[in-house]
C-alpha cells in the first residue's frame, strides 16, 4: 500500500529543494505547467487523504 501523504509531501519537499537551489522556470513554459500540476496533484492527494482517515474528525482533529 503507498501512502498518498507521502507521495504529496515527496512532490512538494522537492519543489521546495528545487526552489531553495535557485531552480526556477520562467513563467509560461511547458516545465512550469508541469510543476503547477505536480503541486496540485500533492495538495489534493494530502486532501483526499486526511477526508479517507478515519482517525480525524472534520478534516483537522483526531477522534
Amino acid at each position: 500500500m503507498i501512502s498518498k501523504n507521502g507521495i504529496a509531501l515527496t512532490v512538494l519537499i522537492a519543489e521546495a529543494l528545487l526552489s531553495a537551489l535557485g531552480v526556477e522556470f520562467d513563467p509560461g513554459t511547458l516545465e512550469k505547467g508541469i510543476e503547477g500540476i505536480l503541486i496540485m496533484g500533492a495538495l489534493l492527494l494530502a486532501i483526499w487523504n486526511q477526508i479517507d482517515r478515519k482517525d480525524v474528525k472534520a478534516f483537522i482533529f483526531k477522534k
